[in-house]
């Protein structure tokens, strides 16, 4: 996606996937949204595809909540759970039993399939696809456009992430945020910055607002 001007503002898809429980599969649509740096951040319903649980019951507003810190979750417990194991088997048939008690609670009860499948999506490797097209993409308004953000995150990865030619022209808001944010980011950017402008910095981090 891109903001009025033009620029790079994010990434968004149109998803549609199967959530599949004891061989029964239905699909699942859904807009997904990112951003620059690759994080999910939104979701957005399809007019006329609601969400469902169990016995086709509709989400309610509180369980669309529940999904969206879900999907915003960098490392939910069932994380490294197969969906095989969401569910305890049994032991007498083999018969699917309950869900496991340490992810119910963080699951919108009656729909724990269509979580783990949509979580899955949104944090999988698209994340770094999504980042290395940004990174193929920062030219000098991009990395202006994260610099003036309030993204911690995106002040640390343009830092990391920009060419040397761009160190100069960012170089005093760069010192700014090395005075904001203490040593380890002035460190990595004394590590990263071209060696004709360390003299520059050190008199930017050592001059008072």
């Amino acid at each position: 996606t891109h903001d009025p001007t033009g620029h790079l503002a994010g990434y968004a898809a149109h998803i549609v996937t199967p959530v599949c429980k004891e061989g029964k599969c239905y699909d699942v649509e859904l807009d997904y949204y990112w951003d620059l740096l690759g994080n999910f951040s939104d979701f957005a319903l399809v007019p006329g595809k609601p969400l469902t649980k169990l016995n086709h019951i509709p989400f309610q507003d509180s369980d669309y909540q529940k999904l969206q810190a879900i999907l915003r979750t960098k490392a939910p417990s069932f994380v490294h759970l197969r969906r095989d194991e969401l569910v305890a088997k049994q032991d007498v048939d083999g018969m699917s039993g309950a869900t496991l008690k340490h992810i119910e609670k963080e699951m919108v009860s009656g729909a724990i399939y269509t979580c783990y499948t949509l979580w899955h999506i949104a944090n999988g490797d698209i994340n770094f696809q999504l980042q290395e097209h940004t990174i193929r993409n920062l030219n000098q308004e991009l990395i202006a456009k994260i610099l003036t953000s309030d993204s911690v995150e995106g002040h640390y990865f343009v830092m990391e992430q920009m060419d040397a030619r761009h160190f100069e022209f960012f170089l005093e808001k760069l010192g700014k945020l090395g005075k904001e944010y203490g040593h380890y980011f002035t460190s990595r950017l004394y590590d990263r910055l071209p060696g004709h402008l360390n003299k520059r910095l050190k008199i930017a981090l050592a001059t008072k607002e």
